[in-house]
C-alpha cells in the first residue's frame, strides 16, 4: 500500500524532533509549509520531515528546490510515505508516527497549507524536551484567506466551552500549531476517523495516559510571523464563513502577506486565490442544489399525503395568529 521514500541531507546526527505533513491535492500549495521550515530559526536539534500522501502533492523536486535552505535550518532527513489509495487523515497520522525516526523526542503536527512561524520548531523543542509537559500549542494564530484575501487571529483564550465536552473536558483542548512528545503517538489507535482529528489526536493520547495531558501554551509575537490558511486545501462550508465573517474565537486582522512572506512569494500564494475561489463557487453551489433537493423531497411528499395537505391550510393560519 505505501512506499518509503527517504533522502538522507546529513549523517552526522540522529533526528531528535519529527515534523509530520499528511497530504493530498496539495500540490499548488506544498510549497508554503516548506518554505516556512526552511526559515526556522535557532532549532538546537537535528530535525526531520515525515510527509504521507497518496499523490506527489510534496513532490521531490520541491525538496530538492529548498533543500540548502533546509540543511541549514537544521534539518537532517526527509521521509516522504506514498500510499496507492486514499487513507483518513487519522490513518495518515499513524503512518508518519510509524515511519518517524527511532531517536525522535518531539512531534509537531504541521499542516500542508499553514506558513509555520519562524521559531515553530525550537519553541515547541524547548516546551517539550525536558518531559515536564506533555503537549504543547500556542493561543494565537493568523489566519489568511485565499477566497477573500482577507485575514483573521484565532484567538485560543476566548474559545466558547464544548457543546457536548468530551472526557471530562468543558472546552476544546486543541488550539493552532499543536506539538507533543513523540513516544505518546503510541496511543493513536489505527481507525477511520472523518471530523475532528485534532480533538481524535488529543483524546486519543489523553486515553493512553489516563490523566489530563500537561498543556503549555506559547504567547508571543513570533506568532505573527506565520499563518494558517482558509479556503485552499481543506476547503468547507465553514471555511468560508470563517473567512468572509469571522466569529470567536476568529476576530478580524489588518495582515499583509508581502510583510510576512516577501513580495514573491505573496505574489504567488493570491494567484491561488482565483483557483481557490472557483472550488469555493462549486461548494456552494453544491450546498444550494442540496437544499433544493430536500425541499423538493418535503413537497412531494406533502402533495403525495392527503392528511398533510388538508393540515397546511390551518397550520398557516395558526402560524399568522401566533405572530399577530
Amino acid at each position: 500500500m505505501k512506499v518509503r521514500k527517504d533522502e538522507c541531507f546529513r549523517e552526522d546526527g540522529a533526528p531528535l524532533l519529527t515534523v509530520g505533513i499528511p497530504a493530498m491535492e496539495a500540490a499548488a500549495i506544498s510549497w508554503l509549509p516548506i518554505a516556512g521550515l526552511a526559515r526556522q530559526t535557532g532549532v538546537p536539534v537535528p530535525w526531520e520531515i515525515v510527509i504521507c500522501q497518496e499523490d506527489d502533492s510534496v513532490s521531490s523536486a520541491l525538496i530538492e528546490q529548498y533543500r540548502t535552505r533546509l540543511v541549514g535550518a537544521g534539518c537532517v532527513r526527509v521521509v516522504r510515505v506514498m500510499l496507492s489509495e486514499w487513507v483518513h487523515l487519522s490513518r495518515k497520522w499513524a503512518l508518519i508516527r510509524d515511519n518517524a525516526v527511532e531517536s525522535s523526542e518531539v512531534f509537531l503536527l504541521q499542516g500542508v497549507d499553514d506558513y509555520p512561524h519562524t521559531t515553530r520548531l525550537r519553541s515547541s523543542w524547548n516546551a517539550l524536551q525536558d518531559g515536564s509537559v506533555d503537549w504543547f500549542h500556542w493561543d494565537d494564530m493568523l489566519f489568511y484567506d485565499c477566497n477573500f484575501d482577507s485575514w483573521s487571529i484565532f484567538r485560543g483564550a476566548q474559545k466558547p466551552p464544548l457543546t457536548t465536552p468530551k472526557m471530562g473536558w468543558t472546552y476544546h483542548p486543541c488550539n493552532p500549531n499543536m506539538a507533543t512528545r513523540t513516544k505518546f503517538l503510541q496511543y493513536l489507535p489505527d481507525e477511520d476517523v472523518r471530523r475532528g482529528v485534532d480533538g481524535w489526536f488529543f483524546y486519543s493520547i489523553q486515553r493512553g495516559l489516563e490523566r489530563r495531558p500537561v498543556i503549555a501554551s506559547g504567547i508571543s509575537d513570533e506568532q505573527l510571523t506565520g499563518f494558517g490558511t482558509t479556503g485552499f486545501n481543506s476547503l468547507s462550508i465553514s471555511r468560508i464563513k470563517q473567512g468572509s465573517r469571522p466569529v470567536p474565537p476568529f476576530f478580524p486582522y489588518d495582515g499583509s502577506l508581502g510583510e510576512i512572506l516577501g513580495a514573491e512569494d505573496a505574489s504567488r500564494l493570491k494567484e491561488l486565490g482565483n483557483e481557490s475561489r472557483q472550488r469555493a463557487l462549486d461548494l456552494l453551489v453544491a450546498e444550494v442544489n442540496r437544499y433544493d433537493a430536500k425541499i423538493r423531497r418535503v413537497r412531494e411528499m406533502v402533495q403525495s399525503n392527503v392528511l398533510l395537505r388538508k393540515l397546511i391550510g390551518p397550520a398557516r393560519r395558526l402560524v399568522r395568529w401566533l405572530a399577530s
